[in-house]
This record gives structure tokens, sequence and C-alpha cells, in this order.
């Protein structure tokens, strides 16, 4: 089930239980969502009220971003799980050397190199997100 479908109460529980995923990369997810989601809020707000035309332009700028980083993040809360999980699966993998514990060749590095693509996406988005000046 995807993150956006589930209740609260739903994902907390699933958060708390012994499962190892979704854990800190999703939860961080879901902290840009929740952020993103305040600031849409402020910029619905302001549009259209009389006194504070002079920056209906920008909110409206910054409904458009907003937006587009809360639906962002929520993808990312998805992928952030998908990619544990693949990587857990890596680490079942058979093993090269006794010694390393590490798994075969490509697999293991391809998983390893995707891990390090969503941390990216999730930091890269925080910094658009901060840059907004709301």
């Amino acid at each position: 089930m995807k993150f956006e479908e589930m209740t609260i109460e739903a994902f907390t529980k699933e958060l708390a239980s012994d499962s190892p995923a979704p854990g800190g990369g999703s939860v961080a997810a879901l902290c840009g969502t929740l952020a993103a989601g305040l600031g849409v809020m402020v910029a619905a707000l302001t549009v259209g009220r009389e006194k504070y035309k002079d920056s209906w332009e920008k909110m409206e700028e910054a409904l458009k971003a907003g937006e587009k980083l809360r639906t962002e993040f929520i993808k990312l809360m998805n992928e952030d799980t998908e990619s544990f999980n693949i990587f857990m699966k890596a680490l079942k993998m058979p093993k090269i050397r006794k010694s390393r514990k590490q798994p075969a060749g490509r697999p293991w590095r391809r998983r390893q190199k995707r891990r390090r693509k969503f941390r990216f996406a999730r930091l890269k988005n925080a910094a658009r997100q901060r840059s907004l000046h709301w």
C-alpha cells in the first residue's frame, strides 16, 4: 500500500512495528511534505486578500512550487521504503567472501547507488523548499 493512501494511525502503527521500513527516510520525507503543505496553506490564505495584494503574484508562484514539492516528498516516502526493501534483499544474496560479508557484485552496487540517489533527491527538495521564501 502506498503511504499517501494510509491513515495517520495506520502509518504510525507500521512505523512503530518491528518492520525496518518505513524508517527515517520516509519520516524525513513526510516532514518535508507537511512543511510544504503548511507553506501552501499560508500562500492560499494570502492570495485574494486585499490587504496582501502586493504579494499575490509571489504567493501564486509559491502555491505552485509548494504543491509540486508536497507531491514530490510523498513520492520520495514511497521510494525510500522501496529502495530500502531492495537493499535488504541484496544483503541476502550469496556472499563473495565470508570475511567481507558483502553481496555479490553488481546488483549490490546498483542498490547502493539507488539509495544514494534517493538521499540526494530528498536533500535537493529540502533545499528547494527552503529557497521559496514564503
